[in-house]
């Protein structure tokens, strides 16, 4: 009875070669290098697609050449090595690596926009505060420079930050770290202008210093003498030179962090969540001091302020009992990505020179714009996508696997009548034939046992020997697979062993002997020997003896056609062949580098190897998109292999992103 075949979906051939193994993994190369393009750089052009530099609302008749775009940028937080205080884990560099490539492709859209003038609003380092020389601060600072180049002839200004320099303590340390600020990003108080307006660049850290020396001394603000180039000091100096040279000439406050405010104070529609709060801790300080803002605001009386620190948005307006004039304030929008928001951004500022507009018109526009929520593309759209392929991929595999084996399958007759045949066809032209199906099989004859198609001998391994198999026996001879086709006689009328079945028929000689022998030991061997009237020449191996006793512990004679001068009571054996003289020293070792370390109580050792031909025709194959004999027929490896093989082109598209942005 023939055996049912497995369940599972037939095969049906290819009806399209878009179906092929090749099509399909192109496709998800081309989708998944299409996404990466997208994700890397396409999101982020996409977002700034409406960002364009603003104009006064009553500038209609000035020219572009008297207005100035001038790019903010707060709350870079760049961060490296050298600034760590402790020894960094893998996850920290990993996290570290996609915010420095965060960056690059942020800056790589936005420097886009050709501004005029750049100022980043403090905290450009993650944590300057904690460089132990000038050295480590200068390669982070190198590298913050790196990130965010510009065109030479673009000016740029920094604020300092609290993560830049110290804040809170005036130490010796603390004055290091100044100085090491100083060195790097340039003077901590400035000022420069644009198109006749004074920006003046706050040290802001230095103001909240001075604000906790003067109330630990309990003096108010208004008796305070300030310290001698302290952040008081320069105010006081940039308002009375304001006063005395242009007292018409507006001014624009640059702070890092915001000035004071009521708690509750509503931030408007952009804000993503929550308002700022006043906070203070070991290092930082969310806003500036009530009397220190307020003296600021009177004292320079600017036409608008920028700060940052917060990471998200904020407008607010400062008003004053005594003058119905508000002053607006904009706190930016970190740069970096970070867990207080979802989208990063930057802030656009254009400057129009006062005699270009009527008078008591504004002179300055601003414009928040938004980056892509980085976060949002791995979780969104990457990892989605990627267990998608993955599955989609294993799917095809099992499939083809199932069909794999369904085709492959034979009945068992076919199978044992195939083999059978082979092996009989084989044995007698001594090498391997390729031997047609239809030459062992005929569709149309119905199934009969092979009994004729194999000799006698074939067919009963045994038929001659009255020992088990396997047992060596006296007088025996070693005999040929092919001995049967020179000198034995088959008798196909012979029955089959039930033990022995034909498909697993040992091969053994046959000849007119009935003595039962398998082995030409002891018969005949020796110098000019000879084996059922066969010539021999001298053998190559040795005849070693093993006493053999009966029950009673008596010496068994040899049987009588035992070989000439073989010792009395020894059954024969040939040994084992002796090891060729001239074996070439083993080949020199191919690994390229080994490592040994202890795991669980246990050594273990990796080994690299140089790679094989073999296994770069495996990887060429791999990489083309086809299958490997390596992985045929697991579909979790082939899955794997399949991943592989699609993974490698949008990763050098990703490759070929960040260096372009670098």
């Amino acid at each position: 009875m023939l055996e049912k075949p497995p369940s599972g979906p037939v095969s049906k051939p290819a009806r399209s070669h878009f179906y092929s193994q090749v099509v399909r993994i192109n496709a998800l190369r081309l989708l998944w290098a299409t996404v990466i393009i997208w994700g890397e750089l396409g999101a982020f052009y996409w977002s700034l697609r409406g960002c364009r530099w603003p104009a006064s609302d009553n500038h209609q008749n000035g020219s572009p050449e008297k207005t100035s775009h001038v790019l903010l940028v707060s709350d870079t937080q760049v961060q490296h090595p050298a600034l760590q205080t402790k020894r960094e884990s893998w996850g920290t560099r990993f996290r570290r690596f996609f915010s420095d490539l965060n960056l690059k492709k942020s800056w790589h859209v936005t420097s886009q926009l050709k501004p005029d003038v750049i100022v980043f609003l403090g905290d450009m380092l993650a944590n300057g505060r904690g460089a132990k020389d000038d050295a480590r601060y200068s390669r982070a600072v190198k590298k913050f420079k790196g990130i965010f180049s510009h065109p030479s002839k673009v000016p740029v200004y920094y604020v300092p930050g609290n993560n830049d320099i110290w804040l809170g303590e005036i130490t010796p340390y603390a004055k290091a770290i100044r100085g090491f600020y100083t060195n790097s990003f340039g003077p901590l108080s400035q000022t420069f202008d644009v198109q006749n307006h004074t920006f003046v660049i706050l040290d802001a850290p230095g103001l909240v210093d001075e604000d906790y020396l003067r109330a630990g001394k309990g003096v108010p603000f208004a008796k305070w003498k300030p310290l001698s180039n302290g952040a008081i000091s320069f105010v006081t100096d940039v308002a009375s030179n304001l006063q005395r040279e242009e007292p018409e000439k507006p001014t624009v406050i640059l702070s890092h962090i915001p000035l004071a405010r009521p708690e509750m104070a509503n931030c408007g529609p952009l804000r993503e969540r929550g308002t700022i709060r006043r906070n203070v801790g070991h290092g930082y300080q969310s806003m500036l001091g009530r009397q220190t803002t307020s003296f600021l605001l009177k004292t320079l009386k600017p036409l608008a302020v920028f700060s940052g620190d917060n990471r998200d948005y904020c407008e607010y307006k400062h008003t004053d009992a005594a003058d119905a004039h508000s002053i607006r304030e904009v706190t930016l929008k970190s740069f970096s990505p970070s867990s207080h928001i979802r989208r990063p951004g930057f802030q656009l500022l254009s400057v129009t020179s006062p005699s270009s507009v009527p008078h008591l018109q504004p002179t300055l526009a601003d414009i928040p714009c938004f980056l892509p929520d980085q976060f949002k593309i791995y979780t969104s759209l990457y990892i989605p996508l990627a267990f998608l392929t993955a599955i989609f991929l294993f799917v095809l595999n099992l499939r083809r696997s199932r069909r794999s084996r369904v085709s492959s399958w034979r009945p068992p007759l076919l199978r044992a009548s195939s083999s059978s045949s082979l092996a009989s066809l084989r044995s007698v032209s001594g090498r391997s034939t390729p031997i047609h199906q239809h030459m062992l099989w005929s569709p149309s004859a119905a199934p009969q046992s092979p009994h004729g198609s194999f000799p006698t001998p074939l067919r009963i391994p045994h038929r001659f020997s009255n020992s088990r198999p396997g047992t060596p026996a006296h007088n025996s001879v070693p005999e040929s697979p092919f001995s049967y086709a020179r000198t034995g006689s088959f008798n196909d009328d012979e029955d089959e062993d039930p033990m022995q079945p034909a498909q697993y028929a040992v091969h053994r000689q046959y000849d007119d002997r009935d003595d039962g022998s398998w082995s030409d030991v002891g018969r005949g061997f020796g110098a000019g020997g000879s084996v059922a009237g066969r010539d021999l020449e001298e053998p190559d191996y040795e005849v070693v003896g093993i006493e053999s006793t009966d029950s009673g512990g008596a010496l068994l004679s040899p049987p009588a056609d035992s070989a000439p001068g073989s010792p009395k009571g020894l059954s024969q054996f040939v040994s084992a062949p002796p090891a060729p003289e001239n074996v070439p020293r083993s080949k020199k070792s191919r690994s390229l580098c080994s490592y040994s370390f202890v795991f669980a109580g246990r050594m273990r050792r990796i080994t690299i190897q140089r790679p094989t031909v073999a296994a770069l025709k495996d990887l060429l194959e791999l990489l083309k998109g086809r299958e490997t004999k390596r992985y045929r027929g697991n579909p979790f490896w082939a899955t794997v292999a399949d991943i592989l093989s699609v993974g490698w082109p949008p990763l050098l598209v990703w490759w070929a992103i960040i260096w372009t942005i670098s």
